[in-house]
């Protein structure tokens, strides 16, 4: 079973919900923001299972875990922590809510609370934002509702004007490298690399420790960037033909070369090869910054610019990217 403790990077928040626990001073809904992975379900779960254990005590502020309470909780079986389901797959209609509704009615089975997780809140039409509301104004004393969502854009004033606002925080990059560590087993060097890529996300970064096309993505760049001075404009134009299919992949792949690039920088400027985001490319990262000059790593940042300038204006991402490939190889090339 999760903790609050468990939850990395969000001591504000968990520290909120916690004093919360101890007063008493429960709202009736909550509003938990935060992109895809960022714990807003495990925070919601978390803090549910602690307004329904048994076995905290009057000042305790986490599930105890050992109750049946939590056991129920963590089984997902807990008749009084209910995870609002909804028909269609890309919308929470009217119906859904109106069937919500209906089960606030029902006093809780054996918790003091009954707590209502919707997960993708966002997906609510106005219609059954409507609905929801009626029971937000007069909700019963026992009701908690925490909607999540990406953002609170989608939701209408009148809903946000009654929720408390829980918006997740990105986590720090240390942070998250040494949850990967510690926490998962994941070998430091790709820990570095995933947190990274991560976006502050533990979710993300612990899909991209499993995630072997992402591994042979990281590869593939490693290898163009090692032999990027003797790479041909042909081969060049081709990688960056492939990597221009899908988006993401493109957006991954311009970032292995930008923190490529970025380690050859800090490392000609300081002078070693501490702190490297390659830090298993230490060798070849110190061997490619004797090779450039002050000129040339002016160079190479200007063509890494220039990337983010032209795809920020819906560039051509093929050209585009040939271009950055092509300054960079040609950064630090004699005459």
């Amino acid at each position: 079973m999760y903790h609050f403790s468990d939850i990395i990077g969000e001591d504000r928040l968990t520290g909120h919900l916690r004093e919360t626990i101890r007063s008493g001073k429960l709202s009736h809904a909550y509003i938990l923001t935060g992109p895809k992975g960022s714990g807003k379900m495990m925070l919601a779960e978390t803090f549910a299972a602690c307004l329904c254990c048994t076995g905290r005590g009057e000042s305790g502020d986490e599930p105890c875990g050992e109750c049946l309470s939590c056991i129920q909780a963590e089984g997902h079986n807990h008749p009084d922590i209910v995870y609002v389901q909804h028909e269609k797959p890309r919308t929470i209609s009217v119906n859904d809510i109106r069937s919500l509704r209906e089960d606030t009615a029902i006093r809780p089975y054996q918790s003091s609370h009954k707590v209502y997780i919707m997960e993708d809140a966002d997906l609510m039409n106005p219609a059954a934002q409507n609905a929801l509301l009626k029971t937000l104004e007069e909700p019963p004393s026992y009701v908690c509702i925490l909607l999540l969502a990406q953002s609170e854009d989608q939701f209408l004033p009148t809903i946000q004007s009654r929720c408390v606002h829980l918006r997740m925080q990105p986590v720090a990059e240390p942070l998250v490298e040494d949850y990967l560590r510690s926490a998962r087993g994941v070998e430091p060097g790709w820990a570095r690399i995933c947190a990274g890529f991560s976006g502050g996300s533990i979710g993300r970064a612990v899909s991209l420790a499993t995630d072997e096309t992402f591994r042979e993505r990281r590869e593939a760049a490693v290898k163009l960037m090692r032999g990027i001075h003797t790479a041909d404009t042909a081969s060049l134009a081709a990688f960056a033909q492939e990597a221009a299919k899908d988006t993401a992949v493109l957006d991954e792949t311009a970032e292995f070369i930008r923190m490529w690039c970025r380690d050859v920088m800090r490392c000609a400027a300081a002078g070693d090869t501490d702190s490297l985001f390659y830090a298993d490319e230490d060798a070849a990262i110190f061997e490619e910054s004797l090779k450039l000059s002050p000129g040339d790593i002016g160079r190479v940042m200007d063509a890494l610019e220039e990337y983010d300038y032209r795809m920020r204006y819906n560039a051509s991402a093929a050209p585009a990217l040939t271009s950055l490939l092509l300054k960079i190889r040609d950064a630090g090339s004699k005459e």
